[in-house]
């Protein structure tokens, strides 16, 4: 390793080449932590020479010839690799390097993560289709697309396990917006995966919020309407009247379903607590309706248990 090390002065294209080799190699040995991350934090700094200096990336001759795709590539996957090792003793500084990584390989200011947190969804949403529309990188081939998607889900997972939510979501925006453009089927995936992460670490409203981006890119998708009505339940269930409306709103602008129609109706007589409404018409209405389908079945279970807990309410 000292050898390496003093190689990685002369000659960092040399030294990363062999370096990168065997950090891989130690990777496979738990017990050999102090090694890989001295092996890494040498890789890395030879990776960044070679990127700040192109005269440094190598020669044919020498068979060390760094690309600068190949040097793109790589730096990525050891940035990767010193997050997960430092995950173990500093979350949230492997958090932090996660985010740098990603800025660095895209090609993006690592500000945008601090002002895409600092807006609402709508407008984290817009944003994030701004940046990837603007990166500098085409991104032409297919290994390096699936390489980005990776990292901005590995990114983003680590986010939301180090109890960053907000930075979590700006990442699944973000792969959400790239996967828009250079692979839509993995765009709903996207958003899917992030609503059921929310929902199991207990933050629902954000996962009821996040329905807004399945009505707006995704309603040809067969379960975007399950999806909606879920968003919409859970928000009544949550006394979250205003996002249930919302998201109403949003869905009735395009669609008039009966169910939605209904539902938007039961939303404003709660809003006024209509208590004859509730009591006498609510059901008679929706039986009118009702269709023995899924998303039929959910809402049929939610109304009544609202109009349950509302009557009790309204005895005591």
């Amino acid at each position: 390793m000292k050898k390496a090390q003093k190689l990685a002065k002369k000659d960092p294209a040399v030294a990363a080449t062999v370096l990168w080799k065997v950090s891989r190699d130690i990777a496979r040995y738990p017990k050999q932590k102090s090694n890989l991350e001295s092996a890494l934090s040498t890789t890395q700094r030879c990776l960044y020479d070679m990127a700040d200096l192109p005269e440094l990336r190598g020669d044919k001759e020498s068979g060390s010839l760094w690309s600068a795709r190949l040097l793109l590539k790589t730096i990525l996957e050891c940035d990767l690799a010193v997050a997960r090792l430092l995950w173990l003793d500093n979350k949230q500084q492997a958090a932090r390097n996660y985010m740098d990584a990603l800025a660095r390989y895209l090609g993006i200011e690592p500000k945008i993560f601090d002002k895409l947190k600092a807006c609402n969804l709508e407008s984290k949403d817009r944003m994030a289709q701004e940046a990837i529309a603007g990166l500098p990188r085409k991104f032409s081939k297919q290994e390096d697309i699936l390489q980005a998607l990776n990292a901005l889900e590995e990114a983003a997972s680590a986010q939301l396990a180090a109890q960053d939510s907000e930075r979590g979501l700006v990442l699944y925006l973000l792969r959400h917006a790239f996967a828009q453009k250079k692979q839509p089927e993995v765009a709903y995936q996207t958003i899917a995966s992030l609503i059921s992460m929310l929902q199991k670490m207990g933050l629902g409203y954000m996962a009821n919020a996040c329905a807004v981006l399945i009505i707006k890119y995704h309603m040809d998708e067969p379960d975007a309407h399950m999806q909606i009505a879920h968003a919409v339940v859970n928000s009544i269930e949550d006394a979250d009247l205003v996002q249930a409306r919302h998201l109403l709103e949003k869905y009735n602008s395009q669609f008039t379903e009966p169910w939605s129609q209904f539902i938007d109706m039961f939303v404003s007589k709660l809003v006024i607590a209509d208590v004859e409404w509730m009591c006498n018409c609510a059901y008679t209405e929706w039986s009118h309706i009702y269709q023995d389908r899924d998303v039929y079945k959910l809402i049929d279970t939610a109304i009544a248990k609202q109009l349950g807990d509302f009557c009790i309410q309204e005895v005591l």
